[in-house]
């Protein structure tokens, strides 16, 4: 009895911490898979070839940046041209970003 306890104890604990996990998009442009990510933190970047990159912040620069696009110099040091930070599931592809990343793209147009 207490061994068949135990038993689904395990199996509730396992399916609630995988429905749990927190993940984003990885990948580049549209070749995109989603990922297991334990740090919180989704982001997409642009690089100055107009690529952009889809990963899990493992370098922790969007807790430093804070949600949203950015386009500053601290971007440009890390080798982007615009970052993109968000802390929700599969959360750095989509509308929201890519409304976020034409503004951005507007605003850098319209700022020369």
């Amino acid at each position: 009895m207490f061994a068949r306890f135990l038993w689904f104890f395990s199996l509730i604990a396992t399916i609630t911490t995988y429905s749990m996990a927190f993940q984003c998009y990885q990948g580049d442009n549209e070749a995109t898979t989603e990922v297991t990510c334990n740090l919180g933190w989704c982001l997409n970047g642009t690089l100055p070839s107009g690529d952009v990159k889809y990963i899990c912040d493992s370098s922790g620069a969007c807790p430093i940046f804070g949600k949203g696009c950015h386009d500053n110099q601290a971007v440009e040091l890390g080798g982007f041209k615009a970052l993109c930070c968000c802390n929700s599931d599969l959360c750095n592809k989509g509308r929201g970003l890519i409304d976020l990343g034409m503004a951005m793209k507007y605003k850098m147009f319209f700022s020369l």
